[in-house]
């Protein structure tokens, strides 16, 4: 059975993951009276097995267990508007076929530390934004305009949620969402020009000095990624899944 809920209790249930911070953290921001802002649980004979966040066309799914995923997948695939669906376990991919893309990646993680070198940055949502659209390709064609994310980062950064920071006009990261044991870092991004001069080595550990969490957290794109984080002390955790509408 899967509901629509006032509040996100089941997440008590669950034992904590990065999946679990994001949907924490948007609970937190605009709690659960906005239509574009909506929480779910599915249960089995009452007992949670996910919770999951509908946020304008995305969903941020964790699935903690489950012995079948053919309700939950039929019931997000009804969603007819959502575009993307992260989640954490490859079977629920394997429950779509035609019409979907699919991504896969490391969720990195790295014990709290304290940096010596530390970034003079600066909140600029605008330049920001900019340094994203030109560092990622895939970036620029998604359906999530300037005026959305600027709305919600906006949002989140107002009331304490997460921090958008960027180096001039050349890097810029961001820590999306944190609780006691994860702080999330997000869009860490560099301008082409400047990728080969340690800018984003600094960008990385000036956020992890603003971490308060027992783990700086990284979702890995790709192998180049991987390699990257992991000379920075980073650790293969847990993978990542994402569902893309086609």
């Amino acid at each position: 059975m899967i509901s629509l809920v006032e509040n996100i209790s089941f997440a008590t249930e669950f034992k904590n993951h990065p999946q679990l911070t994001k949907i924490k953290s948007l609970y937190k921001a605009y709690g659960s009276t906005y239509d574009f802002c909506q929480f779910y649980v599915a249960k089995t004979e009452e007992q949670p097995y996910a919770g999951f966040v509908k946020f304008y066309q995305d969903i941020i799914l964790y699935i903690d267990h489950a012995d079948t995923l053919d309700e939950l997948a039929d019931f997000i695939s009804m969603q007819s508007d959502v575009g993307s669906v992260s989640h954490n376990q490859k079977a629920f991919s394997d429950c779509f076929g035609v019409g979907y893309q699919f991504k896969a990646g490391f969720i990195m993680t790295k014990d709290k530390c304290v940096n010596n070198e530390d970034l003079d940055l600066v909140s600029d949502l605008k330049t920001s934004y900019d340094i994203i659209q030109k560092s990622f390709d895939d970036i620029k064609n998604t359906k999530q305009s300037f005026e959305q994310w600027y709305c919600d980062m906006s949002y989140r950064v107002r009331h304490g949620i997460s921090e958008v920071l960027c180096y001039r006009d050349v890097g810029t990261a961001t820590l999306y969402a944190s609780d006691r044991d994860f702080g999330i870092l997000n869009q860490v991004a560099v301008i082409p020009e400047r990728r080969s001069d340690g800018l984003g080595r600094l960008l990385v550990q000036s956020m992890e000095n603003r971490i308060t969490s027992k783990n700086s957290v990284i979702y890995s794109r790709n192998d180049q990624s991987d390699a990257f984080y992991q000379k920075l002390g980073y650790q293969k955790y847990v993978y990542w899944y994402e569902l893309q509408r086609s």
